[in-house]
């Protein structure tokens, strides 16, 4: 088996763990090939929203307004959100948000 690549160069590959008669192997196939060291690092996205109808009509929905967004490489604590918040000018009934997310990198030797 053998991988071609765009330019046409023609990498082997040893496909000598692969069962042939119990898996489908087309004759061509997409593939991805990943380079040693190649990763996911853990990363939490804070976005950071104000309420803008939050002195406006109780009974009306609310209606959010992008003020910030951060990165950490750790899961920030309440603290640290509530800090992220203060210097953004966000007050009593804005909202922070934290979703957990992956950032593709590559270990450096």
């Amino acid at each position: 088996m053998k991988i071609v690549c765009k330019s046409g160069k023609v990498l082997p590959v040893d496909d000598s763990s692969i069962d042939y008669e119990s898996e489908y192997i087309p004759c061509v196939d997409v593939v991805t090939v990943i380079s040693d060291g190649v990763y996911l690092e853990d990363i939490w996205i804070v976005t950071c929203q104000k309420d803008i109808n939050k002195f406006g009509n109780k009974n009306q929905d609310s209606e959010l307004e992008f003020v910030a967004e951060k990165i950490y490489t750790h899961n920030p604590s309440k603290e640290e959100l509530i800090n992220f918040m203060c210097k953004h000018g966000c007050n009593l009934d804005d909202i922070v948000q934290v979703e957990k997310a992956y950032r593709l990198q590559v270990e450096h030797d």
